[in-house]
């Protein structure tokens, strides 16, 4: 296991998952009814800007889990097809 690439993606979940929460606080600070019930403008480009890069921002730290996850089976030899294949079969049931 390169330990260079687990600490940059361990690095790249922590910054993606803080800035995913400070989007969503963003988010919600720029809603329609945020804004009217606190008598702020309501700017919907603004609103719709943040949304999209909440959801970009989301899709990076779900991907970074994923190679944090994936690098953690290749440390402890776990078949990641294997385990995928146990849980399908775990959900079914």
């Amino acid at each position: 296991m390169n330990v260079y690439n687990f600490d940059f993606n361990l690095r790249q979940v922590v910054i993606n998952g803080l800035k995913v929460k400070d989007l969503e606080n963003k988010y919600e600070r720029t809603d329609y009814l945020y804004c009217i019930d606190n008598g702020l403008d309501y700017d919907d480009d603004a609103h719709k800007l943040i949304g999209y890069k909440l959801e970009t921002y989301k899709s990076l730290y779900i991907s970074d889990l994923e190679h944090i996850f994936n690098l953690y089976c290749e440390k402890e030899d776990i078949d990641l097809d294997d385990l995928k294949l146990h849980y399908s079969q775990e959900i079914k049931k």
